[in-house]
């Protein structure tokens, strides 16, 4: 669950709130809330448009209406005293129009994976540059990668903002074969 900026604290939702799922690229996944007045139904395995890190994105439903899923949490992070759950609107069923985006963003971020693989390469850091996923607005860019030990990658950072023009977030995927 999501514990970064954006999004309503979910011991502040409305009890009629449903939740739902979202599943991304690479594996990313969130709860997403959906007001309880809002006329949308809403079944696993739809796009939506949804907020984003200071944007949009679209994600797939991946779980049906978590009303219980709501309650449990709403209990647990009202009563422990932990940081802050947020969770961000689903705002409406994406169009085939938003669709029809989907193919040209692939093609995109196949090409940001091989600039950033080329630019870690060049600055010599060892690291494996796994995935890149634009959020659907194209504000954000998020890099997944592996490595063996602790790199300074603030300017591949700065390069990589160079030339794409939108935040740069490098995420770690564990490598299981490495202990921590």
């Amino acid at each position: 669950m999501s514990t970064d900026s954006g999004g309503v604290p979910v011991n502040r939702l409305a009890s009629d709130c449903r939740l739902y799922t979202l599943l991304f690229k690479a594996g990313r996944s969130d709860i997403y809330y959906l007001p309880g007045n809002s006329p949308l139904l809403l079944k696993a395995g739809m796009k939506v448009v949804c907020e984003g890190d200071r944007g949009i994105d679209v994600g797939e439903i991946g779980q049906d209406h978590l009303y219980c899923v709501f309650r449990a949490v709403h209990i647990a992070y009202t009563s422990v005293n932990c940081k802050e759950v947020l969770v961000k609107r689903i705002e409406r069923v994406a169009t085939p129009a938003d669709l029809a985006k989907t193919p040209i963003q692939r093609q995109d971020e196949n090409r940001a994976l091989d600039v950033c693989q080329s630019k870690a390469i060049e600055r010599g850091l060892p690291m494996r540059i796994l995935d890149a996923e634009f959020q659907w607005d194209r504000q954000k860019l998020i890099f997944t990668y592996q490595t063996d030990r602790r790199v300074d990658f603030r300017d591949l950072v700065r390069d990589l903002y160079k030339t794409f023009k939108a935040r740069i977030w490098l995420k770690e995927e564990p490598n299981p074969h490495i202990p921590r």
